[in-house]
């Protein structure tokens, strides 16, 4: 009786959601497109300084500066925060509109980072001193590593996505919110604000 009522209750807040809302497939092109706009140049920029300028520690620098996570840790872990605001208040459009904003800004600077980084790993990377199979672990693990950036960038933008439309109205998600449970929405947006400050926080 009692798995009934939940059952019943569960079927009640999210009968209104249907697998196509949650369907990004539609809006990849664009997504495709400004993560190129951003990743291409930068690695490109790698090649050509460590092809033709190497010396020129300005550029270095420059590279250098680019790869820092911490920027895209700050600005991600805020966006992150307003995206449980926007679950709470989704009737409020200013804050989803805000929070995907700052999560698509998040998600160029992880592009641009990860053009840096692939050229970092095709161009700069010093594998002279590695005998060949700790060659191959290294690419290896390099690769996995970019796999695994390129995932959460793309699980940035998606929730970016969630929000907002790429006519830039309140995505179908967003709006069916609204008619959930408050305590819902309520305790899913503090949940996920109060796990990103505490790994915030708790970062060295």
């Amino acid at each position: 009786m009692v798995l009934e009522k939940i059952k019943t209750f569960f079927k009640s807040q999210f009968s209104e959601f249907e697998i196509q809302d949650f369907d990004p497939r539609t809006q990849w092109g664009s997504a495709w497109s400004i993560f190129g706009a951003w990743a291409i140049p930068s690695f490109l920029f790698v090649y050509c300084v460590e092809t033709y300028r190497p010396e020129n520690e300005y550029f270095i620098k420059a590279i250098d500066q680019a790869i820092g996570p911490n920027l895209w840790n700050v600005i991600g872990s805020f966006g992150l925060c307003l995206f449980g605001m926007a679950i709470i208040f989704s009737n409020i459009e200013t804050i989803a509109k805000v929070t995907n904003k700052i999560l698509f800004g998040t998600y160029s600077i992880g592009a641009l980072t990860l053009g840096v980084l692939t050229g970092q790993w095709l161009f700069v990377a010093n594998k002279s001193e590695l005998i060949w199979w700790q060659v191959g672990i290294f690419d290896i693990k390099s690769a996995i590593f970019l796999v695994i950036l390129l995932a959460l960038n793309c699980f940035i933008w998606y929730l970016t996505f969630l929000l907002k439309t790429d006519t830039g109205n309140k995505s179908t998600p967003l709006t069916k919110l609204e008619n959930m449970n408050l305590s819902w929405r309520v305790s899913t947006g503090l949940g996920i604000i109060v796990l990103i400050i505490y790994g915030f926080l708790t970062q060295e």
